[in-house]
């Protein structure tokens, strides 16, 4: 905690990166160590730096869902997206760490490896993740999550149309089905089903 809060100045950088130093030997496995180091690292221009804690703290800690992702957003960051991929994918797929379990959500997750799958032209994965993202939301959900991935998908949608790929009646039929809320999908099969009851031959 007294590192997480001490005061970064120029005149005691050096000094944190000291405290760091020794507390990622002394305490290899406190996963927290490491990601506010390489936040420090990062915040003073560090770049490579701080990515080469990440990591030497994932080599030591492969299994952490925190470390992954932050490495992960870290390469994603310097346009490194092939190699932020698999760390994104062991994050998403590790349960989750009771400590840390309030710093990174599974839609967060999921989205930033969605705008990783983006940025090698893998699309047909990014557009599930985002259409999962939409599918899972609960009242829980950040909206932002929410309307990100929407904005995407008709990013996805509208760079199809202009390849000549989709139609553009075909590409919004299908948004208006995406962009509606699950509440309103579960409220259409219900008129449908009821249409198709009272439409049906009578067998009497």
């Amino acid at each position: 905690q007294a590192i997480q809060f001490a005061t970064r100045t120029n005149e005691n950088i050096e000094k944190l990166i000291q405290v760091f130093e020794q507390a990622i030997t002394k305490l290899p496995f406190e996963i927290k160590v490491w990601s506010e180091y390489s936040q420090l690292l990062d915040d003073v221009g560090e770049i490579e730096k701080a990515e080469s804690v990440l990591r030497k703290g994932v080599n030591i800690n492969p299994f952490s869902q925190q470390l992954n992702y932050v490495l992960g957003e870290h390469l994603l960051k310097q346009g490194k997206a092939t190699d932020a991929i698999p760390h994104f994918e062991r994050a998403l797929a590790t349960d989750y760490q009771d400590q840390y379990q309030h710093d990174i959500s599974q839609d967060a997750m999921r989205l930033t490896l969605a705008e990783a799958y983006e940025a090698i032209g893998e699309i047909e994965k990014a557009e599930s993740l985002y259409k999962l993202a939409i599918a899972v939301a609960d009242d829980s959900t950040d909206p932002n999550f929410i309307k990100y991935a929407r904005n995407r998908l008709i990013a996805i949608d509208a760079q199809r149309v202009l390849k000549g790929d989709v139609d553009i009646d075909e590409m919004l039929s299908t948004l208006k089905i995406e962009m509606r809320s699950p509440e309103d999908n579960e409220e259409q099969a219900e008129r449908a089903a009821q249409e198709d009851t009272g439409n049906a031959p009578s067998t009497v």
